[in-house]
């Protein structure tokens, strides 16, 4: 079976329809996918990238974003990389109603016994990191 590596766009298409070709031709490789024809790697940039497209761009809910990774990472045919780390944030992101991508950011901390360097504590604080102290 042949391993591909997907982009983006092509998720993307599955929600903006304003290039029914390419639409099409998202649905029959995810379709190819499902079948076990094909197995589709995702990356996790490419779950970063889904989620601020699906927030910023067209309006949708934080909910319904990691709905819409969770549908992603659950699909048959789909492989994604660190897809316990993408598990474990979306799951951290849905309890505390936070953004897929500083969850994904904690939980990798968490995972690799890592201190966060940030200037944002009070948000990540509700994630649960764990800091390391800038000094200046």
């Amino acid at each position: 079976m042949e391993n591909v590596l997907v982009d983006t766009n092509v998720f993307m298409r599955l929600f903006d329809l304003s290039d029914q070709a390419q639409t099409v031709r998202s649905r029959n490789l995810l379709s190819k996918a499902a079948a076990g024809d094909i197995t589709l790697v995702v990356a996790p940039p490419v779950l970063f990238e889904l989620a601020w497209v699906l927030r910023s761009a067209l309006k949708q809910p934080n909910e319904e974003v990691l709905d819409i990774l969770q549908a992603i990472v659950a699909w048959q045919g789909v492989k994604v990389l660190d897809c316990d780390y993408a598990q474990a944030a979306i799951s951290l992101a849905r309890d505390k109603n936070q953004g897929f991508a500083d969850a994904y950011l904690c939980i990798t901390a968490q995972k690799q016994n890592l201190k966060m360097a940030t200037f944002n504590t009070q948000h990540f604080s509700q994630l649960g990191a764990e800091f390391y102290p800038l000094e200046g």
